[in-house]
């Protein structure tokens, strides 16, 4: 008998997308940097890791931007509504569940 099935979760249970998350509440310009200064760092892979806390990753991405420091608060505050359910996944989960 299967007890345990392990599943990846961006792009797999969640969407995953920071991208055009990004692009759907900034301009062009801060898109590319948020994407650059946040998702596309050392520091957001350890956190994903969990080897790094947020605040961790937030004061790093702060001292590397001081100027910018609002807007990487709000992006930091809010990162978690990045992740979508994929209702196929969610719906295999649940058979899988039961």
């Amino acid at each position: 008998m299967i007890n345990n099935v392990i599943f990846d979760i961006g792009n797999v249970l969640l969407y995953y997308y920071p991208y055009e998350y990004l692009e759907k509440k900034y301009s062009y310009s801060d898109t590319v940097f948020l994407f650059s200064a946040i998702f596309d760092t050392d520091e957001w892979l350890k956190l994903d890791k969990g080897t790094i806390t947020e605040e961790e990753a937030l004061s790093t991405f702060i001292e590397r931007n001081p100027e910018k420091e609002n807007i990487l608060r709000e992006v930091m505050s809010d990162f978690y509504s990045i992740f979508t359910p994929i209702e196929s996944s969610v719906e295999i989960l649940k058979h899988l569940r039961n």
